[in-house]
């Protein structure tokens, strides 16, 4: 994205507003076009609006509606001609920018590739947070389109809204999205959320703590679904039985979900930027369509890649210490067979508290109460 691309503003009346000169030509996501109006560059947009001089306006058509009187039937009929239109318009708007949300993603990712060779880390924060700006405004325009829609809290047809945006399922191509290349800037946001809790002069201690205190929770559930991720089958058969090690990783993933889900809201009431640019569902609901199911999916892959980028030293260090036992598994069954047996030399793996990272593993868990949850 270079850096001729219009910041955007937020809220419906903004698109009413010319902004401020940028080349005309240039395409903007949702079709409109940059022209040139009175030697200033100008949003064409796709509605009519009314003229500066309001007082003079006069709709030809409607300038004696309210002298008018309807019957208690028209009325009727007038007002359910509306709320459909409404609805049908809210559910366009939902659709058109949840394809939008995709064509930033795949535009993200083409970027990527070619200008950056692959290497997301070498896109600059500034030049990253307008790709955020652009995601997080197609995402508030989704939102109030399902609103107007009346499905917002329909999880079916707010799934079926939303289904151009799953535009992919593959985890390599997941990890380059807008949402989980927020994750690189996690550090970042939880030192801006803390200070904020520090300086509320508007809570108690009991709630400063227990605002903070979400840090650390986030924290220990994206290690214990990385310990879970990257255990041995041997660890597996010892610590559960039967299908519980898939429900209590199922567990665990859930309320990460729903504790980065809390940790983007209380940023959001400080009026700091959130840790990803919407949230996301989890899979507790246990009636799902294939549509909620795909949503569930998605949203479940995005946040593991978001926190794998945020904490990639831990999963790294989790990682290494699998292949380190599947190597000792592979060496064992060699001696078994007849070879002769030979003390294989090993590095210790790190303890929580020696993982590397701008914050060690007990600074975090301070912030939180104890790791049963």
């Amino acid at each position: 994205m270079d850096s001729k691309r219009p910041t955007y503003v937020y809220g419906t009346e903004a698109e009413s507003q010319n902004f401020e000169a940028i080349p005309s030509g240039e395409i903007m996501n949702d079709g409109r076009q940059i022209i040139e109006k009175g030697g200033e560059a100008a949003l064409r947009i796709s509605r009519i609006v009314a003229p500066k001089d309001e007082d003079n306006f006069v709709p030809t058509e409607t300038a004696n509606e309210n002298e008018v009187e309807w019957t208690e039937e028209e009325k009727r009929a007038r007002s359910e001609f509306y709320k459909n239109e409404k609805i049908r318009a809210g559910r366009s708007q939902a659709e058109l920018y949840s394809r939008d949300i995709a064509a930033i993603n795949q535009a993200f990712i083409g970027l990527v590739k070619k200008k950056y060779g692959g290497d997301p880390s070498k896109v600059g924060r500034e030049e990253f947070l307008r790709w955020e700006d652009d995601f997080a405004y197609s995402w508030r325009l989704v939102t109030s389109g399902m609103r107007d829609a009346m499905i917002l809290y329909n999880m079916e047809e707010s799934a079926k809204a939303q289904e151009s945006m799953f535009f992919t399922t593959d985890e390599e191509t997941l990890q380059y999205t807008v949402e989980a290349q927020a994750g690189r800037f996690f550090y970042e946001r939880a030192e801006a959320l803390t200070d904020a809790i520090k300086q509320d002069q508007s809570i108690d201690e009991n709630e400063r703590k227990k605002r903070s205190g979400l840090l650390g929770k986030f924290y220990q559930s994206v290690n214990r679904h990385l310990e879970l991720k990257y255990m041995t089958p041997e660890e597996k058969k010892g610590e559960f039985e039967g299908n519980q090690y898939d429900t209590t990783r199922t567990m665990v993933h859930n309320r990460t979900i729903s504790q980065l889900n809390a940790l983007n809201d209380l940023a959001r009431s400080y009026k700091l930027r959130p840790f990803t640019p919407r949230n996301f569902w989890t899979s507790e609901n246990q009636d799902q369509t294939p549509a909620m199911k795909r949503k569930m999916r998605y949203d479940r892959d995005v946040v593991e890649e978001f926190y794998g980028i945020a904490f990639s030293s831990i999963e790294e260090a989790q990682a290494r210490k699998l292949e380190k036992s599947i190597e000792r598994m592979r060496y064992g069954e060699m001696s078994y067979a007849g070879e002769r047996y030979q003390s294989v030399p090993q590095n210790p793996v790190p303890q929580r508290d020696e993982l590397p990272g701008p914050y060690g593993y007990n600074d975090f868990l301070s912030r939180g109460e104890s790791e049963d949850q």
